[in-house]
C-alpha cells in the first residue's frame, strides 16, 4: 500500500485505516509529504474488544502497546481529522501538535438519489437495524425486545438489514431468533448498497434502532446509522450513552433507551406502534436537524 501510495506522487495523503499507522509516519517522516489521518473510532478500544474475543491474555497488552506509540506515529502528521469531539480531545490531551478538526460523520442531504418517500400511517408496522449485526450492537437484547413488541402487536415486523461479522454469528443469531418462535416476525436480508438502502429499504420502515453497547469506544462515537434513519424521516430509539442522548434530546428526533433491558426498547418501540402521529413528528424533526 505505502509504495502504490508513494508511486501517486500526490502532495497530501488522507487515510483511514490505523494499521496504516507506523507507514504512514515513515512516508510523513522521510518524503516530507503532508499526511492526514480521518480518525472514527476509539481504535485502543476496539482492538481490546476485539481480542477479548479469542486472545484475552493479549488485549491488554495489544491495547497499551497501540496507545504508546500512537502519539509517536501521529507526531509527523499534517493534521487529524476527528468526527466527534471527544475523539478530538483524545489527541488534545495526547499532546498533538498539529491541526486536529472534527468533520461529523453527517449525510448531505443532496446525496440522496431521490425524494424520501414520506411514511404511511396505515401500513403494517416494521422497525430498521441496519450495518454489522454482533453482540457490540445489542442484537440479542433487541430479539428478547421484539418478542415482548410481538406480544402485544403481532403483525409487527423487524427488517434486520445486516452484515454479520462472521458465518458462526449468524447462525447462533439465526438460532436464536427461532429459538424464540419469531422467524416470521424478524426479517434477515443481507448487505444492500447505500443508495438503494437511503432511497428504497429505509423508508418503507416506521422506525429505525440505534443499539449498541456501552463500550468505551461505542461510547466516543456516532454511528452512521443514526443521521441515514433521520435523513429518511425515521425516528429512532438509541442507546443512551453521552453524545447519542444529548443530539436525539436537543432536537426531538427520537427515544433514548438502556440498550441492554429489552423491556424499555419494547416499550419505545411500541410506543411509535401505538403513536403513528408521533413517529412522523419525530422523524421530520430528525431530518430537520
Amino acid at each position: 500500500a505505502v509504495a502504490r501510495a508513494l508511486k501517486l506522487k500526490a502532495d497530501i495523503y488522507h487515510f483511514h485505516d490505523p494499521e496504516l499507522l507506523p507507514w504512514m509516519c515513515y512516508i510523513a517522516k522521510n518524503y516530507g509529504i503532508k499526511v492526514v489521518w480521518d480518525v472514527h473510532e476509539l481504535y485502543s478500544a476496539t482492538i481490546k474488544e476485539f481480542h477479548l474475543r479469542s486472545f484475552p491474555f493479549l488485549a491488554d497488552m495489544l491495547a497499551k502497546f497501540y496507545n504508546k506509540f500512537e502519539k509517536l506515529w501521529c507526531s509527523p502528521f499534517a493534521g487529524i481529522v476527528a468526527v466527534t469531539d471527544p475523539l478530538r480531545h483524545r489527541y488534545e490531551k495526547m499532546g498533538y501538535g498539529g491541526n486536529c478538526v472534527v468533520v461529523r460523520n453527517t449525510i448531505d442531504l443532496k446525496r440522496l438519489p431521490a425524494p424520501v418517500p414520506e411514511l404511511r400511517k396505515n401500513s403494517s408496522f416494521s422497525a430498521v437495524a441496519s450495518g454489522t449485526t454482533n453482540n457490540s450492537r445489542c442484537v440479542m437484547e433487541l430479539v428478547d425486545a421484539f418478542g415482548l413488541v410481538v406480544e402485544k402487536h403481532k403483525n409487527a415486523v423487524l427488517n434486520l438489514i445486516s452484515v454479520f461479522d462472521s458465518g458462526k454469528s449468524e447462525r447462533r443469531i439465526r438460532e436464536y431468533i427461532d429459538g424464540k418462535g419469531l422467524a416470521g416476525s424478524i426479517r434477515i436480508s443481507g448487505f444492500i448498497p447505500w443508495n438503494r438502502l437511503v432511497a428504497e429499504e429505509l423508508p418503507k420502515n416506521h422506525v429505525g434502532l440505534v443499539l449498541y453497547a456501552k463500550t468505551e469506544n461505542n461510547c466516543a462515537g456516532l454511528p452512521n446509522r443514526l443521521f441515514e434513519y433521520w435523513a429518511c424521516r425515521l425516528p429512532v430509539i438509541a442507546t443512551d450513552t453521552p453524545l447519542l442522548s444529548e443530539l436525539v434530546s436537543a432536537c426531538g428526533g427520537g427515544k433514548i433507551v438502556n440498550s441492554e433491558n429489552p423491556t424499555e426498547i419494547a416499550s419505545a418501540i411500541c410506543h411509535y406502534i401505538e403513536n403513528p402521529e408521533a413517529a412522523i413528528a419525530d422523524g421530520m424533526k430528525g431530518r430537520q436537524a
